[in-house]
């Protein structure tokens, strides 16, 4: 049984209603990042309808070109979360469609080369090799590190075990993706939890 909640309100559908959804493959494609993407669909004009749209079929209420967020269960199984925009609505319902817009996951950042980004700034000890929080120093066979140029004390290892040489923090992604959440209200992760949500 399929089942549409639309800002954590399960709507009413029409009798048989099914719906197409079209899932992209990101293999060899670099230029965006792209969510699945349902055909568009109509809910049925109805009460309870009409409440959770926040009554978008009354011309006194002002027109906001806004997303609502979605999510669909199959037997009572969440299967996606995106958002809906409405295409067009009129007196058999609303017209609408789902994607999740992945391609602007990072809001104002999406443009936004990593280099140019102020993630603050972190003091990295001479003698610590790890930090639970932030990043470590794996040591990674690299013979190619300097290219053509020899450089003293290195043995082809980037961040060797005792050298000062090629010393190379590697930064943990939930580390990262807490920099990007600084920008969002609430942040993109829990950190209590350090699970995505």
């Amino acid at each position: 049984m399929l089942e549409i909640r639309i800002e954590g309100h399960s709507v009413e559908l029409s009798p048989g209603m099914a719906i197409t959804l079209e899932k992209f493959n990101p293999l060899l494609d670099f230029s965006t990042i792209q969510g699945s993407r349902v055909y568009g669909f109509t809910l049925p004009d109805t009460p309870l309808n009409r409440r959770i749209m926040g009554h978008f079929y009354n011309p006194q209420v002002g027109y906001k070109n806004r997303r609502f967020y979605c999510e669909k269960y199959v037997d009572s199984q969440l299967v996606e979360r995106g958002y809906v925009k409405i295409t067009e609505a009129n007196a058999a319902g609303w017209s609408m469609y789902f994607t999740q817009d992945l391609g602007n996951i990072f809001g104002d950042l999406q443009t936004i080369n990593l280099s140019e980004i102020d993630f603050g700034s972190l003091a990295i000890p001479a003698t610590e090799i790890v930090s639970p929080e932030a990043f470590c120093f794996p040591t990674i066979l690299n013979p190619g590190f300097y290219g053509n140029q020899p450089v003293e004390g290195f043995s082809g290892q980037v961040n060797e075990v005792g050298s000062q040489v090629a010393r190379v923090p590697m930064f943990f992604v939930n580390w990262l993706l807490d920099q990007f959440g600084q920008w969002w209200a609430g942040g993109l992760m829990d950190p209590t939890s350090r699970i995505p949500i």
